[in-house]
């Protein structure tokens, strides 16, 4: 079976390059895969991660080849190849997913109409399968996508109830599953699990450009109040986005240090969320390792998938 996996890749955001790897294992868990193709928005940069963090992947690792998404200038070029059915990975079976596939919250085509106009004929041929959750719709356009797009993916693999039950209404295939992420974390405690060398306590601190307001600086400062005696360290999760707070927060914590996690391996930075004592979080996947590693944590802002997923 020849996959095509389509969703943002190679962007250095640590919560989708997680679950890249415990999706990968899932697909060549429950497919007979001969090729695994993933769009990447740097090619080069997920390969070198791939290769960094083979020991994840298993059996899948010969069978994966990163692709580069076209460059702005030759987008509609490559949309155009699509449309007319002429693109290279056009049979391939594709996977959408893992995020917000089809959310009204987003501008267009980012709100899936991308989805419904490119792979219009893979949608028809029902080839594909939904990785997903579903998100509040408000817009009559949404849900006709909704209509359009559910009951033709061969299944839908949720990863909470909300939108596993949301999703029973369109497609009987619908299965509730975890994060995947879930598979990466457990398989290091299991497997790749080794104590820190560090002789320090420490706190994990992020924010995103959507929670840097006064309000969640306060709950910084409050939550490294409760640690006087530990280290803290700015973890930048989306590195283009979220990079640029750290020397404005430093200005309130004074103490502050950063870790970039492109510069470590999978297990490395793992190993910094299980030895930390705690951390206070504006994104997903930065919260889900504390609460996996029992660990104490408190959220900055509580968005719908937050609120979903980790309560």
């Amino acid at each position: 079976m020849e996959v095509f996996l389509k969703w943002y890749y190679g962007y250095k955001n640590f919560g989708d390059e997680l679950l890249f790897f415990g999706l990968a294992n899932w697909i060549a868990t429950n497919f007979d895969i001969s090729n695994f193709v993933v769009e990447a928005g740097d090619q080069i940069w997920l390969e070198d991660w791939i290769k960094d963090n083979k020991i994840y992947l298993g059996s899948m690792l010969d069978k994966i080849e990163v692709v580069p998404i076209n460059p702005y200038k030759m987008r509609y070029f490559s949309h155009a190849m699509n449309l007319l059915w002429l693109w290279k990975y056009k049979n391939f079976f594709k996977f959408f997913g893992w995020g917000e596939v089809l959310d009204d919250s987003r501008k267009f085509p980012h709100d899936g109409r991308n989805i419904a106009l490119l792979y219009n004929r893979t949608i028809r041929k029902k080839n594909f399968i939904l990785l997903w959750w579903i998100w509040s719709t408000k817009k009559t356009f949404t849900k006709y996508l909704y209509n359009f797009v559910i009951p033709k993916a061969q299944s839908i693999v949720c990863r909470e109830k909300v939108s596993y039950n949301a999703s029973k209404l369109y497609n009987q295939k619908a299965v509730l599953y975890q994060d995947f992420s879930y598979n990466i974390l457990k398989k290091f405690e299991d497997e790749f699990l080794h104590q820190s060398n560090l002789d320090w306590k420490y706190i994990l601190i992020n924010i995103t450009p959507k929670s840097f307001d006064p309000v969640s600086l306060d709950k910084i400062i409050k939550f490294c109040n409760k640690y006087p005696d530990h280290k803290k360290i700015f973890f930048p999760c989306d590195i283009s986005d979220d990079m640029q707070y750290f020397m404005q927060l430093k200005k309130h914590i004074k103490d502050l240090d950063i870790y970039n996690w492109t510069k470590h391996n999978l297990t490395e930075t793992l190993q910094l969320f299980y030895n930390s004592d705690g951390g206070i979080w504006a994104r997903l996947h930065f919260l889900y390792p504390l609460k996996i590693f029992k660990k104490n944590y408190q959220a900055l802002v509580y968005e719908e998938k937050i609120e979903k997923m980790i309560g």
